[in-house]
């Protein structure tokens, strides 16, 4: 039984498709018991528990501390897992593969194993665990969408909180393979280099997809002063501007109230938004305040108008921390929401 609500489940489930790690099950472990005056020896795992059972040949000769029952909770990454394990005594227990870091809550249940007559493999059933999804989805609701948590989610927002999660999720796992060049585990060299270059190859097609579904992301001219050189550089492609979820267009009379959910906190933004009238967008509105997520639209003459909220961030923070005096423009990178269209009627 999982501890995930079928909710959870479900927006963990959206992420996998999006990064593509629906059924990619790998060996993971090899396990065998060694312990002499056995009749058998029994592993299951179940419920994020691992354990196993051990008959002795000789009750009155046999210590009971060879019998395992652990809580896969409590170890970080297969190698903690197997380490504990063979310190136990009585098992030969190895990590296959090149990869012991992965969550030992995603080893593939299995039931009435015999691991005394011939050695076992236990296999992972994703590259990423529930656990490491749920705690991606977790950070982006914390930063962006403070009024959800993941079993409160509203429909129309799954794909795209899933999508940035996803996003998250390779920005995470690019700082942590760019922290190693290259490793060496059991001998075997990895060069960890090439596992940023393969997120970040991700990370774009995932932004590319927010597009798919009505949020476009353009860049903007980003620059940053280099300590070394003195001259402004690029800054790195890592860094983007997230687009705000616009809620709703309301139409009252001659006037429309339009309201969205704030954006992350990231840096200095303001939100613009923008009006089209029929002959393309107007810049009607600016805010710099973190807390805008409203802007009424007052006195309009009858006829069609398309609204969509631009964020802006920049990273040209002014010395005395306060807002610009007027909105960043070659520092900056924006993300545009998607477009509501909204009728005003005739009186």
């Amino acid at each position: 039984m999982s501890m995930y609500s079928d909710k959870a489940l479900a927006i963990i489930g959206r992420v996998r498709d999006e990064i593509g790690d629906r059924e990619n099950r790998q060996n993971s472990i090899s396990i065998r018991c060694t312990q002499p005056n056995t009749t058998s020896a029994i592993l299951t795992i179940a419920d994020e528990t691992l354990t196993i059972d051990i008959l002795p040949a000789d009750d009155s000769s046999y210590p009971s501390t060879i019998a395992i029952d652990v809580d896969l909770a409590d170890f970080g990454s297969l190698y903690d897992l197997v380490g504990n394990i063979n310190d136990t005594g009585g098992y030969d227990v190895k990590v296959l593969g090149n990869d012991g870091s992965r969550d030992c809550r995603d080893l593939v249940p299995v039931s009435n194993l015999d691991i005394l007559t011939k050695t076992a493999t236990l296999q992972n059933r994703h590259w990423f665990s529930d656990a490491q999804i749920y705690s991606w989805v977790t950070d982006i609701l914390r930063r962006q969408f403070s009024d959800y948590d993941i079993d409160t989610i509203e429909e129309e927002d799954e794909l795209y909180i899933s999508i940035l999660a996803a996003m998250h999720g390779c920005s995470l796992r690019m700082a942590d393979a760019a922290k190693y060049y290259g490793i060496n585990v059991d001998g075997v060299t990895v060069n960890r280099g090439a596992l940023v270059s393969q997120y970040q190859i991700l990370y774009n097609n995932l932004q590319e997809r927010l597009s798919d579904i009505g949020y476009t992301i353009q860049q903007g001219k980003l620059m940053h002063p280099s300590h070394i050189t003195g001259r402004n550089v690029p800054t790195s492609q890592i860094v983007n501007a997230t687009p705000v979820r616009f809620i709703s267009a309301d139409v009252s009379g001659s006037d429309v109230t339009l309201t969205w959910r704030q954006c992350i906190d990231r840096d200095w933004f303001a939100y613009e938004v923008y009006r089209n009238s029929g002959s393309g967008y107007e810049n009607i509105k600016t805010g710099y305040t973190r807390t805008l997520v409203s802007y009424e639209d007052t006195d309009l003459e009858p006829g069609t108008y398309t609204y969509k909220i631009r964020n802006v961030i920049s990273l040209a923070v002014p010395k005395d921390l306060s807002y610009p005096a007027s909105p960043p423009s070659e520092m900056r990178k924006y993300a545009d929401s998607r477009e509501i269209v909204v009728v005003v009627p005739e009186v």
